[in-house]
């Protein structure tokens, strides 16, 4: 849902409105909504979607969050062509605001095409914190359904995550940047992918690709050990 946000004072903005109703069958649905929440009232970068406000006292449970015009980056990369300029752009700001989001101690833990969002003027913005933790490490204590598509080989085998996994799966938004939305691992079964990651077998980039880019991912985000892969402020120094 949409609507306009007036606070007196300041000039209108335009605002998406998240909804729940409190009954039994939201129960958990809402302590997600609620938690996100939490997590996402601390950012306010310009690549990180920001939260204006939650409403509890009535029904139905309201959170209003910025308004993202042109909806998620996957949708958008595979409905028109874009320039090379333009994916290097949103390579650059998913960078800031991962960095960002790391210098607060914050694993995203779901970074991917799908979870980010564009402006009316096509900036991107980081969103989707349902899985986020707070922490330098956090780890799983049962297994649960992931996107294993965009998740590095620790997660596979021990379901630790780090700051360092979110670096991995940066390397496979890039990959889907520079092949239009494309789906990671050609759309293999997950178990295929499993044992592909596990292998150490990574994405192919398709002809075209940044160099640069391309060598930098390969060779400082989709590293096996964890320990060795970049940081997040390593990667801002190339920007």
């Amino acid at each position: 849902m949409k609507g306009v946000l007036r606070i007196p004072g300041r000039v209108p903005v335009k605002v998406a409105v998240k909804m729940a109703k409190k009954d039994a069958g939201n129960i958990e649905k809402i302590k997600e909504i609620l938690k996100e929440a939490r997590i996402m009232r601390n950012f306010i970068h310009p690549n990180v979607v920001r939260i204006f406000g939650v409403a509890v006292q009535k029904e139905p449970l309201l959170i209003v969050m910025e308004l993202m015009s042109a909806g998620d980056l996957r949708s958008f990369l595979r409905s028109q062509p874009s320039t090379p300029g333009k994916k290097l752009q949103w390579i650059s700001e998913a960078a800031y605001g991962l960095e960002y989001l790391h210098s607060k101690r914050c694993i995203h833990r779901d970074i991917a095409a799908r979870n980010c969002l564009l402006t009316s003027k096509h900036r991107l913005k980081l969103s989707d914190f349902g899985l986020s933790r707070i922490g330098e490490t956090y780890r799983m204590a049962t297994a649960r359904k992931m996107p294993i598509k965009w998740i590095p080989p620790e997660i596979i085998r021990n379901n630790m995550f780090s700051l360092k996994s979110d670096v991995w799966s940066y390397g496979i938004l890039v990959w889907e940047i520079m092949a239009n939305g494309a789906t990671p691992y050609n759309a293999l079964p997950n178990a295929k992918v499993r044992e592909l990651i596990l292998a150490g077998e990574k994405n192919v980039f398709p002809k075209g690709s940044d160099p640069e880019v391309v060598q930098f991912v390969e060779t400082r985000c989709w590293l096996m050990d964890p320990s060795k892969r970049c940081t997040m402020s390593e990667v801002m120094i190339l920007q």
